[in-house]
């Protein structure tokens, strides 16, 4: 019985702490994906604006 009240809580708090690493990890690849997105798009407009102004 001693063991278990030992291990349960350093148990419990690992866990939290993973997922709580998991979701960062998560959050910073879906932050990683959204910034890669926007400087595509950025790009983009620019070679746009570049074409137009060659045309003009």
């Amino acid at each position: 019985m001693w063991s278990l009240t030992l291990i349960v809580p350093y148990f419990v708090t690992f866990t939290g702490v993973s997922i709580i690493l998991g979701i960062k990890i998560y959050n910073i690849k879906k932050h990683g994906e959204l910034l890669t997105a926007v400087n595509k798009k950025l790009r983009v407009e620019k070679v746009n604006e570049s074409r137009d102004q060659a045309c003009s």
